[in-house]
C-alpha cells in the first residue's frame, strides 16, 4: 500500500521499496503466467540491489483485503531461489488457521525464508510478534560473532506474554480449529451474501474466517 500507508515518511532515510501489482488470479485452475510477470521483471532488473522479496500469502490485508491464488506463491518462491533473494511472509493475519491452514504458506507447499507472526500469536490477549527464520538466516545474522539482533532489550522476550502465547497455541491445537473455521467460512459466505446485491457493494468474498465486503 505505497500510497495511503507510511513510505512516504521514510522516504529519505531507508532505500526506496520497488513495488509489483497484486495479483488477480483467485484460483489456480484460473492462473495465467501474466500474474506473475511484473514480479518477475522486478526481481530479474534488481536482484543484485534487493534484500527480499516480502508478501502476505493468500490474503493481502493492507490495501484491500485482496485474495489470490497459491500458485503465484509457488512461482515466487522459485524466482527468489533463482536470483538467490529472500522470501519474507507476513503471516501476522492470516497465521494460525485464519485461512484455512494453520499457515496460509501451507497452502501453496513452499517455505519461506523468514515468517512475521503477531496478534493471534497470543489470541489477542497481550502484545507479542515473533520472528522465524531458516538456519542460513540465523547464520548469516549471526556471522559477525557478535549474536543475535538485540533490538529493544527492554522488552526482549516477555517472559509474561511468551506464556500467554504458549497457552493460546496449546488451546488452538488442541481443538477442532479446522472444522471451526469451517463453521465460521460457512456462516460468513451465508449471511454476508446478502450484501451483495446492495449498490453500495463491490464485491463481497470469503476465504477461511476471513470475511470481505468491498464497497
Amino acid at each position: 500500500d505505497p500510497v495511503n500507508g507510511m513510505h512516504s515518511q521514510f522516504a529519505n532515510v531507508l532505500p526506496q521499496h520497488l513495488f509489483a501489482s497484486a495479483p488477480t488470479c483467485r484460483n489456480d485452475a484460473d492462473w495465467q503466467d501474466s500474474d506473475i510477470a511484473e514480479m518477475r521483471d522486478l526481481i530479474e532488473a534488481n536482484h543484485e540491489q534487493l534484500a527480499a522479496v516480502i508478501v502476505e500469502p493468500l490474503v493481502q490485508g493492507a490495501g484491500g483485503m485482496r485474495f489470490y491464488c497459491s500458485q503465484y506463491l509457488r512461482e515466487l518462491r522459485s524466482l527468489c531461489d533463482q536470483h538467490n533473494v529472500l522470501l519474507i511472509f507476513d503471516e501476522i493475519a492470516t497465521g494460525f488457521g485464519r485461512t484455512g491452514h494453520l499457515f496460509a504458506y501451507e497452502a501453496a507447499g513452499v517455505v519461506p525464508d523468514i515468517i512475521c507472526l503477531g496478534k493471534a500469536l497470543t489470541g489477542g490477549y497481550m502484545t507479542l510478534a515473533a520472528t522465524l527464520c531458516q538456519t542460513k538466516v540465523a547464520q548469516g545474522i549471526s556471522a559477525d560473532g557478535q549474536g543475535v539482533l538485540m533490538h529493544g532489550p527492554t522488552f526482549m522476550g516477555n517472559p509474561l506474554a511468551c506464556r500467554v502465547a504458549c497457552e493460546s497455541i496449546d488451546v488452538l491445537l488442541e481443538s477442532d480449529w479446522q472444522i471451526l473455521v469451517l463453521n465460521i467460512e460457512s456462516q460468513l459466505t451465508d449471511e454476508l451474501s446478502e450484501l451483495a446485491s446492495h449498490w453500495l457493494v463491490k464485491e463481497v468474498r470469503v476465504k477461511g474466517a476471513i470475511g470481505v465486503v468491498e464497497l
